[in-house]
C-alpha cells in the first residue's frame, strides 16, 4: 500500500505553476523515502475540444468529473492519505468520503469572486456553482494547508474550518533557484558583470519580438499566467508609460507566459521555458515587475530575490508576505503613472542601493526553503495519520 496519493491537475488546463508545485512536493517526498502514487485526470473527451473549442470546457468537465473519479476511487484505496495539491480539485473529496485528506490551498480568489467579493471580476452562473462545489469540498478535507497567511485567513472565514484544521506552509524555492541562491551566497557575488546598452542576451526559446531570438540588455521581466488578477494588461500599460517617459533609454520587456496581442516595440513573450532558463532571465533582468491585483502568494517575487533580481510588486497582503523587506512596493497597481514612476526610481538606483536590495533579497529568499516546505508536509502527514 502506498503512503501518499497526490492528486494533480488536468494537463489541458495549462496551469504551469500548479504542475511545478506538485512536482516539487512529489520529488521531495520521494527523496525522503515516502512511497507516492500520483493521479491526475487525463484528456479523453477534452481532446475533442481542440476541434470544437467552444465545447472545450464542458468536454474537459467530462474528463475531470465523470471519468477520473472512477480511476481515483480505485487508486485511493491503495493509499493511506490523499493530498490534493490544488484546492480547485477539492471536489474529488466527495468521492473519497472515508479517506484522510490534505488539500493545499493556493488562494480563494475564484471563490471570493463567485460570492461577489471582487467587483472587477464577475463570475457566471456555471462558475458560481463550481466554486460553491469547491468550497463544499474544502469543508470535507481533514486538513487544509495554505501557501500564505492571507490565504489561511480567507480559508478560515469562508469554510468555517477550525484553526486546528488549517495551517500555513509556504511554497519553497525549486532546486534551480535554491542552487542559484546558494551559489550567490557562497561566492559572495552580488551585482552581475555590467553589460552595455544593446548587448544581446540570447534566448534559447522562440521570442515574439519582431521575429528575433535575442533581446538587448537591459530588460524588465514579468512572470505570470493569463488569469485576470495577474494584471498583464496593466504591465503593458505601465511599460507604454515607461517608454513615453524614457524614450530610447527605456529597457525592453519580457513577459514569461501566454502571449498577448501587443504591437508595442521592445515587448517579448516566452512560453513553456525551463527553470534553468527562468533563472537566467531573472539573473539578467533589471527588475521583476509584478503589479498583481490579487495573489495567493507570489512565487516569482521570491524566485527573483534568489537570483539577485530586484522585485517591484503590489503592496497587497500576500505579496508583502512573499517580498518581506526586500521588495519595492507599488501602492496601487491600477495607477499607471505612479507605477511607472516607481519603476523609473528603481532603475535609477545607485550601485550601493542596488547591492543593498540584492542582499535583502537573498536574505528574504532564504525564508522559503524547499527542505522546510517538505519537512512541514511530512510533519503534517504524520500528525494526520496518527489521529
Amino acid at each position: 500500500m502506498a503512503a501518499i496519493l497526490l492528486i494533480t491537475n488536468y494537463p489541458l488546463d495549462g496551469q504551469q505553476s500548479m504542475w511545478r508545485a506538485a512536482g516539487l512536493i512529489e520529488s521531495g517526498l520521494r527523496a525522503n523515502g515516502v512511497e507516492v502514487l500520483v493521479a491526475q485526470p487525463q484528456p479523453f473527451f477534452g481532446l475533442i475540444g481542440k476541434i470544437l473549442p467552444r465545447l472545450g470546457k464542458w468536454l474537459a468537465y467530462l474528463d475531470k468529473y465523470l471519468l477520473f473519479p472512477i480511476i481515483l476511487m480505485s487508486r485511493a484505496r491503495r493509499c493511506l492519505l490523499v493530498h490534493i495539491v490544488d484546492h480547485s480539485n477539492a471536489v474529488y473529496l466527495f468521492w473519497l468520503r472515508s479517506q484522510k485528506s490534505i488539500v493545499t490551498c493556493n488562494d480563494l480568489l475564484a471563490v471570493r469572486s463567485a460570492r461577489g467579493e471582487i467587483p472587477e471580476h464577475r463570475t457566471g452562473f456555471g462558475g458560481k456553482l463550481l466554486q460553491k462545489w469547491i468550497r463544499a469540498g474544502l469543508r470535507r478535507a481533514t486538513h487544509i494547508a495554505c501557501i500564505s497567511e492571507a490565504t489561511r485567513l480567507d480559508v478560515l472565514r469562508l469554510t468555517g474550518k477550525s484553526e486546528q484544521e488549517v495551517s500555513r506552509i509556504y511554497l519553497g524555492l525549486g532546486p534551480a533557484f535554491e542552487a542559484e541562491l546558494e551559489r550567490k551566497l557562497s561566492s559572495g557575488v552580488v551585482l552581475p558583470p555590467a553589460r552595455r546598452q544593446g548587448d544581446p542576451i540570447v534566448l534559447r526559446e522562440q521570442c515574439r519580438s519582431r521575429g528575433s531570438a535575442t533581446l538587448p540588455i537591459p530588460y524588465i521581466l514579468h512572470v505570470g499566467g493569463s488569469t485576470w488578477y495577474k494584471n498583464r494588461e496593466g504591465v503593458l500599460k505601465i511599460y507604454v508609460e515607461l517608454r513615453r517617459r524614457l524614450g530610447r533609454e527605456s529597457p525592453n520587456l519580457i513577459l514569461v507566459g501566454p502571449p498577448l496581442e501587443s504591437p508595442i516595440h521592445g515587448v517579448c513573450f516566452l512560453q513553456n521555458i525551463t527553470d534553468d532558463l527562468l533563472v537566467e532571465l531573472y539573473r539578467n533582468a533589471a527588475l521583476l515587475l509584478f503589479p498583481s491585483l490579487y495573489e495567493g502568494f507570489g512565487w516569482p517575487v521570491v524566485e527573483a530575490n534568489a537570483c539577485g533580481c530586484p522585485a517591484l510588486a503590489s503592496r497587497i497582503d500576500s505579496l508583502v508576505e512573499a517580498g518581506g523587506n526586500a521588495a519595492v512596493w507599488i501602492e496601487d497597481p491600477r495607477d499607471i503613472n505612479q507605477a511607472a514612476e516607481r519603476v523609473i526610481e528603481a532603475l535609477r538606483d545607485d550601485p550601493a542601493k542596488k547591492q543593498s536590495r540584492q542582499e535583502a533579497g537573498f536574505r528574504n529568499a532564504c525564508r522559503f526553503s524547499y527542505r522546510n516546505m517538505i519537512a512541514q508536509y511530512l510533519e503534517l502527514y504524520t500528525s494526520i495519520l496518527g489521529q
